[in-house]
């Protein structure tokens, strides 16, 4: 289920990433999209750090 939520998350995020562009402002829309990947890394990592046995926050500031 988490799974599911981030991909629409990401998914939205490039969608509002193609409506930012088209308006002609790309810098909020790369903002937006990295965003959107940070976010999605930091997910997994703390997924990898939790089949570790280490606490999710480790992973997230891995990411980070």
């Amino acid at each position: 289920m988490q799974w599911l939520m981030l991909v629409v998350t990401f998914v939205v995020l490039a969608l509002l990433q193609r409506f930012v562009r088209s308006i002609g402002s790309p810098l909020e829309a790369h903002a937006t999209l990295a965003l959107g990947c940070v976010t999605l890394v930091a997910f997994i990592a703390g997924k990898i750090a939790q089949r570790f046995r280490v606490p999710r926050i480790v992973g997230y500031l891995v990411a980070g």
